[in-house]
C-alpha cells in the first residue's frame, strides 16, 4: 500500500469536486465567495474517498498546522462524515438533502475548508536516517534511544496512548539534553542568560548544569529555539506534546479528568519526528566535515 500523502488527497478532491479548488481561491484573494451544494448522487462517493485518504495521512504530516487549522480540518471532516451518514441512514427526505457549509462555523464548504487545511501540509518530510540517529556517536546512548523509539511506536500501535506520550517526552528530552550539552558553553549561557533577562526561565537554572532536576522539557525546549536548535514550526509541535505530557501526570489526570488519547499520543510521535530532524540538521551545520 503506497503511504498517503496531502497531495492524494487534494488531487482526488479536485478531480472530483474541482469547485471547492475554485471556492478556495475566492476565499484566499479576498474576493466574493461563491457558495455551493453537494448531493448525495454526484458526491458520496468522492467524500467518501476523500475521508478515507484523510483518515491514513500520517500524523506527522498534519503537525505543522496550528491549533486553529487542526481544529478546523476536524470540524470539517467531521462534518462529511456526519453528512454522509444522514444521506445513508436518514429518512427519504434527508437522503435527498444537500450538502453546503456548517451553519454558524465558516461560510465555505466543508470540503473547501479541508482542501484548504491540508494545502498547508507538506507531503514529505526530510529524511535523516532510520531514526534520524545517525549523528550520535555513543553507542550505547544511540541504542537506548533507539530502543525508547521504538516502544513509542509500538505504544501508538497498540493504542496504549499514555505509553507512548510519556515516552516520547521523554526520548525529546533526552534528544534535547545531548544536544544542549554539545553545543558552545559560553554562547548557550549567554542564550539562557538573555532568556532569565526577559523572564522566560527561572533565573535558578544554570546552563553548567543541564542535568539539574530544576530543568525541564518547557526549558530545553525554549533554550534550544533560543540557540536556533529547533526551528519555530517544531517548537510549537514540540510544545504541544510537551502540555500533552504534563496534562497526563498522574496527578493532573485525576484532578482534571482528562484520559491521554489517540490524538496526543499522534502528537507525541510527530513531536519526537521533528526534534531528530531539527538536531541532525544542527549537528551537521555544527560539524560540516562529519558529512551527516
Amino acid at each position: 500500500m503506497p503511504k498517503v500523502v496531502p497531495k492524494m488527497v487534494l488531487d482526488l478532491i479536485d478531480a472530483s469536486i474541482d469547485v471547492a479548488r475554485k471556492q478556495q481561491e475566492q476565499a484566499e484573494s479576498g474576493g466574493i465567495v461563491q457558495p455551493f451544494d453537494l448531493t448525495a448522487a454526484d458526491h458520496s462517493a468522492a467524500l467518501s474517498g476523500v475521508i478515507a485518504l484523510a483518515d491514513q495521512l500520517p500524523p506527522e504530516m498534519l503537525a505543522g498546522l496550528s491549533p486553529e487549522d487542526y481544529a478546523a480540518l476536524t470540524v470539517n471532516l467531521a462534518a462529511i462524515r456526519n453528512q454522509l451518514s444522514t444521506w445513508q441512514y436518514a429518512d427519504r427526505e434527508m437522503r435527498h438533502s444537500t450538502f453546503g457549509p456548517v451553519r454558524g462555523y465558516s461560510n465555505l464548504n466543508p470540503i473547501t475548508g479541508v482542501r484548504q487545511m491540508l494545502s498547508k501540509c507538506p507531503n514529505e518530510l526530510p529524511a535523516v536516517g532510520p531514526h534520524g540517529l545517525d549523528f550520535i556517536a555513543d553507542e550505547r546512548f544511540r541504542t537506548i534511544l533507539l530502543r525508547d523509539i521504538n516502544s513509542t511506536e509500538q505504544a501508538l500501535g497498540n493504542n496504549e496512548y499514555k505509553a507512548a506520550v510519556v515516552l516520547g517526552g521523554s526520548v525529546i528530552e533526552a534528544i534535547l539534553l545531548w544536544a544542549l550539552g554539545g553545543d558552545d558553553g559560553a554562547a548557550l549561557a549567554a542564550a539562557l542568560r538573555k532568556l532569565q533577562d526577559a523572564g522566560e526561565m527561572d533565573t535558578r537554572l544554570s546552563a553548567d548544569d543541564l542535568t539539574a532536576r530544576a530543568w525541564g522539557l518547557a526549558d530545553f525546549i525554549k533554550l534550544a529555539e533560543k540557540r536556533r536548535i529547533l526551528d519555530p514550526t517544531t517548537v510549537k509541535v514540540a510544545e504541544a506534546a510537551k502540555g500533552f505530557r504534563n496534562l497526563i501526570h498522574p496527578g493532573a489526570e485525576v484532578r482534571d479528568q482528562e484520559p491521554p488519547t489517540l490524538e496526543m499520543a499522534r502528537a507525541a510521535t510527530a513531536a519526537l519526528g521533528f526534534v531528530l530532524r531539527d538536531v541532525a540538521a544542527w549537528e551537521a551545520r555544527r560539524n560540516p566535515s562529519e558529512g551527516f
